[in-house]
């Protein structure tokens, strides 16, 4: 193993990514990145991972402000200079943009509590427009058999959860054999995560078990976002919406308690209702927030009376940032926009 300046272990990861970095020092970090997951998979987890560890021996996560002094002790003696590091696991959490000229977002299909109708429509609709992209925008998967909620032992079948996912990704892939498909992670995601961290912590690190390859994501050639991630499409901010945590939506308007948050373009499922909110500042600038319907059983047994719509988002890109919503509802069987 090599060392940086200043003791630090270097890893194999490490190595791999200063060679390349000697290489190639002008290639830009995603471009990079790419070409060392394709080379090097046993090795990094998915090109997110290669990414961020680029960005790490580029300096990118401050590494003046991490290890430069503010204060000169004019050669004397520092106190506090034997202060020890912070834990940090030097993810790379900037926007993830994505390359795309028309994007279909999926909210909530919650397999394989979906409704197949509702999500029947919303993937028709988005062959006929044209779409390049497919966003699954969390909770793609529902993981309710392994979730903390079940306890119904005859429910408890994530086999055959697992199987039901891998059927209907095979049909989206077959319908869109070239289309760029980014699955993002959502709270119901996590669930399995959490699981395997209370229940197999044994299996943590084991890649057979991990996210991607439960799912056999590489076989269907589907980017992962992890880490509670925003996606940007231009200047829109695309999020699940668990990322805020409990309590960031309005009861009236979902859409605008997105903009009380967080103040810039978005557009977020998580909340199962289709909504709208816009604001003009005092120097004419726009910001638009957009929350969409879900894909899934609008009266499951945990909470069957409620405000849920079907619904889904078509996103276009002009340019380099700009954007434009399309959010549509499904109601009896037809696409309408809200």
């Amino acid at each position: 193993m090599g060392s940086l300046a200043g003791g630090r272990p270097r890893s194999l990861k490490g190595e791999i990514v200063i060679e390349y970095l000697n290489n190639f020092p002008d290639t830009p970090s995603l471009t990079m990145a790419k070409m060392i997951y394709a080379e090097n998979k046993s090795l990094f987890t998915d090109e997110e991972d290669a990414r961020g560890t680029v960005r790490y021996y580029r300096g990118s996560y401050g590494e003046k402000q991490r290890y430069g002094k503010l204060f000169d002790f004019d050669g004397k003696y520092n106190p506090f200079g034997k202060l020890p590091e912070g834990l940090t696991d030097f993810k790379d959490w900037e926007p993830y943009p994505l390359d795309c000229k028309k994007a279909l977002v999926l909210g909530d299909v919650h397999i394989p509590y979906h409704d197949r109708g509702a999500l029947e429509i919303a993937l028709e609709y988005g062959y006929a427009q044209g779409i390049d992209t497919l966003i699954f925008a969390g909770d793609f998967a529902d993981h309710f058999s392994i979730s903390r909620w079940e306890k119904d032992p005859r429910r408890k079948d994530f086999n055959a959860e697992i199987e039901t996912v891998y059927s209907i990704l095979t049909t989206i892939r077959e319908a869109f054999p070239d289309h760029q498909i980014i699955w993002k992670i959502g709270n119901h995601e996590e669930r399995y995560v959490s699981y395997m961290e209370v229940k197999a912590p044994e299996m943590l690190g084991v890649k057979q078990f991990e996210f991607r390859n439960i799912f056999s994501l590489d076989h269907f050639n589907i980017q992962s976002i992890t880490d509670k991630r925003i996606m940007k499409i231009g200047r829109l901010n695309v999020i699940h919406g668990h990322e805020f945590g409990k309590g960031f939506s309005s009861s009236v308007n979902p859409a605008r308690g997105l903009y009380l948050k967080g103040k810039e373009n978005a557009i977020c499922g998580h909340l199962h209702r289709t909504s709208n909110h816009s604001e003009n500042s005092m120097n004419d600038s726009f910001t638009g927030c957009w929350s969409i319907g879900c894909l899934c059983d609008l009266h499951p047994r945990y909470l069957p009376i409620n405000a849920w719509n079907w619904g889904f988002g078509v996103v276009e890109k002009f340019c380099e940032k700009e954007f434009q919503v399309h959010n549509k509802k499904i109601l009896n069987g037809k696409v309408y926009s809200a």
